[in-house]
């Protein structure tokens, strides 16, 4: 802990003892000096108005960043748009093909449920909340980039499919 110098007191001004009072100003600039360096080794800056902030932000309340608080959300614009890709296609391809298959096998309940599990239990999966997702992932913004993505490569665009649900 760093002990805050006594500043000059009414007595070292009337005694006139300018030595006195220079060397106590002193001690408090070294201390101050010494305060702001370690804060900026601390908040790992030199910069003054930064490490107001970083203050400010740490220890000021109105300042203080908020974390979102409950579950972290498993249905993701991105997924929502990824499912919403794959039925698309499904719908839209007359003949079967290996893409068709592989599409099918990521429709498969057991790969959706592990994306939709719940602690030991698992969520069911209906039409109607699939339905949900793909008419949510069908209007954003997602939809259209997991398109292009889709129709760029199609094998790579699985393969992040099929991490993104497992990883949720």
């Amino acid at each position: 802990m760093i002990k805050k110098p006594q500043a000059p007191t009414l007595a070292d001004f009337l005694r006139a003892d300018q030595e006195k009072i220079d060397q106590k100003y002193k001690a408090l600039a070294d201390y101050k000096q010494k305060v702001f360096n370690e804060l900026a080794k601390e908040f790992k800056t030199e910069d003054a108005y930064e490490l107001a902030i970083r203050l400010a932000e740490k220890y000021h309340e109105p300042f203080q960043r908020k974390e979102k608080q409950g579950r972290k959300k498993k249905w993701t614009p991105q997924i929502e748009a990824m499912l919403a890709v794959c039925v698309d296609f499904r719908e839209e391809d007359d003949e079967p093909s290996s893409i068709t298959h592989e599409i099918d096998w990521l429709l498969d309940a057991t790969l959706w449920s592990k994306f939709s599990k719940k602690g030991n239990e698992i969520e069911v999966i209906g039409t109607d909340n699939l339905r949900k997702h793909y008419n949510a992932g069908k209007k954003s913004v997602e939809y259209k980039i997991e398109k292009e993505r889709f129709n760029k490569d199609r094998d790579v665009w699985i393969q992040r499919l099929q991490k993104a649900l497992l990883k949720g």
